[in-house]
């Protein structure tokens, strides 16, 4: 009898390990799934997160994408607006001497000729520079080749002062004398009112800024 009850206890064990044991898997499961789910979650808000990083960022270029297409759209406008207000200014005023007197007409469209040229500016510009050389005086020399270029003077010597000078003459030499010269040559004071206003239009908004 007391075997009996022993092997009864011992059955009982048995069951009560297996059902602890059962209930320990299922509660591992539990936690398991628990742990998917979190994983699943925290998987979805992180993709919730990236699509709207996405979209910001798209819209973001949207925006700058329409607002250069404004920029453009303004600029393309002031272009036209310059040129016909400027060509069209000249247009009549010439017109006008020409119907007053023919020569006066001749007279005035010479005069406009001769103030598109830039030789003087030019000339002064480069003399600027040149005469504080000559006397060695660098410091003058750069603070005048400072007001023609646009690179940083400070650490030019001497040399590098003329050169900087030099190109910058050479350069606009081309849009100051030899391209208003041209037009001029083709179409007259008016062509070189043209090229003027276009030159002056392109320096003004032709350049990207950084």
């Amino acid at each position: 009898r007391f075997v009996g009850k022993e092997k009864l206890h011992h059955n009982i064990n048995n069951i009560n390990n297996i059902n602890n044991a059962d209930n320990a898997r299922s509660a591992q499961d539990n936690q398991d799934n628990q742990d998917t789910q979190n994983t699943q979650s925290t998987q979805s808000t992180q993709n919730a997160q990236d699509a709207q990083d996405t979209q910001d960022i798209q819209n973001a270029q949207d925006t700058q994408n329409a607002r250069e297409s404004r920029e453009r759209a303004a600029g393309g406008v002031l272009v036209l607006l310059v040129l016909i207000a400027s060509t069209g200014l000249v247009l009549l005023l010439l017109a006008l001497c020409r119907r007053i007197n023919p020569w006066l007409g001749i007279i005035a469209e010479g005069i406009l000729c001769g103030r598109l040229l830039a030789l003087r500016s030019l000339r002064e510009a480069a003399y600027a520079v040149r005469d504080p050389l000559l006397q060695g005086d660098v410091d003058g020399a750069r603070r005048a080749v400072s007001m023609i270029v646009g690179r940083d003077t400070d650490p030019l010597n001497a040399e590098g002062i003329a050169k900087a000078a030099v190109e910058t003459v050479s350069e606009n030499t081309s849009d100051g004398v030899t391209a208003p010269l041209f037009y001029m040559i083709l179409f007259g004071g008016i062509g070189g009112i043209f090229y003027k206003a276009v030159n002056t239009m392109d320096s003004m908004i032709g350049y990207k800024n950084d």
